[in-house]
């Protein structure tokens, strides 16, 4: 729910992790630095927003909105629910992490990467 995503994707971004489902078709991706930490996946030919990561970090969250069939998804959480505008609310009981504890988990993450 961060101003960037909704900036980026025209509203919050709804991603999931990689897993070995997931194949990709052409080779249309291209980059955007879009923070000084992260950066987002695109189709160069029609712009459509595929992934976020974190820079020089291999893992990364593909947007949902972009899978073919999206049936049986379930929210696990909703990240940076502070930071949300005040003109849509939630309609789920999901643990909701605020912008702090968000960008703690960021660094932890981060941190364990480094450990490595």
């Amino acid at each position: 729910h961060c101003a960037d995503c909704r900036r980026h994707g025209a509203g919050p971004l709804m991603s999931a992790r990689f897993t070995d489902g997931i194949e990709m078709h052409g080779t249309a991706l291209s980059w955007f630095r879009s923070s000084q930490w992260a950066e987002r996946g695109f189709c160069a030919t029609c712009g459509t927003t595929l992934f976020w990561r974190l820079q020089d970090v291999p893992d990364a969250a593909f947007n949902v909105h972009a899978l073919d069939d999206s049936t049986g998804l379930v929210i696990a959480e909703h990240i940076f629910s502070d930071d949300k505008p005040d003109w849509y609310d939630f309609a789920d009981e999901t643990p909701r992490i605020k912008k702090a504890e968000s960008l703690e988990q960021l660094a932890a993450y981060l941190k364990g990467k480094s450990d490595v």
